[in-house]
């Protein structure tokens, strides 16, 4: 009996065990299970929350694919990582001229960002003191986060997210990543992505075998009733 691995694969899909196979999967599960509805999410009037929060779980998971390793007890170096990687500039405002250190607003933020909107969000289902949500005032550009910082000191006060813009950002760096997957140009990021799957999917309820040669380090059990 078949069953689906994601919106468009059922488990047929990894009987070959090739990492192409892997590829389209998770690449599926990610534009169908996060950002397909969270487009949807978006047409909603007041759904900025529902949006943000399925859009934040897409850092972590990635990186860990990204890098072939798991976040356990990391998990805010992953997402630190991983959201410099999808958005790896800040811009200064015309007129600005701050007197600190770029780089240390980028770890504020990024500390701001992860305790406050990503724990916020998937521990207390809401976003925390310093988060706010919607879109920057007219008379400063859309950007995915615009970032409230001294002028002195660099310290971040708050961080506004708009839902639209990092939306865009992430499906954007989504497709560039699965397209590097497929190219096979560096063969580290295609290691690292078939260790990660392997680590997620093999000898679960997905069905996904390990592919030939590679162990899984587990052993099927037959659950017994008491």
């Amino acid at each position: 009996m078949g069953w689906n691995l994601s919106p468009r694969f059922s488990s047929s899909k990894v009987e070959s065990g090739k990492i192409e196979d892997f590829i389209d999967i998770y690449e599926d599960r990610i534009s169908g299970w996060l950002l397909s509805p969270a487009r949807s999410l978006l047409k909603i009037k007041d759904a900025g929350i529902a949006v943000t929060c399925l859009l934040v779980s897409y850092f972590e998971g990635f990186w860990q694919y990204r890098t072939g390793g798991d976040s356990r007890g990391k998990s805010d170096q992953f997402f630190r990582a991983a959201v410099s990687d999808v958005l790896p500039e800040i811009t200064i405002p015309p007129g600005f001229n701050p007197t600190f250190d770029i780089k240390t607003v980028q770890a504020n933020y990024l500390a701001l960002v992860y305790a406050d909107a990503r724990c916020g969000l998937l521990h207390d289902g809401l976003i925390r003191k310093g988060i706010l949500i919607g879109r920057a005032p007219s008379y400063l550009e859309r950007a995915p986060m615009s970032i409230s910082v001294h002028r002195d000191t660099g310290a971040v006060s708050f961080v506004l997210l708009d839902p639209e813009k990092l939306f865009e950002e992430i499906e954007k760096h989504h497709k560039r990543y699965c397209a590097s997957l497929r190219e096979g140009k560096d063969p580290v990021l295609r290691e690292n992505f078939l260790r990660m799957w392997i680590l997620r999917n093999t000898g679960g309820p997905s069905g996904a075998p390990a592919p030939p040669g590679a162990d899984s380090g587990t052993k099927p059990v037959t659950p017994k009733g008491t």
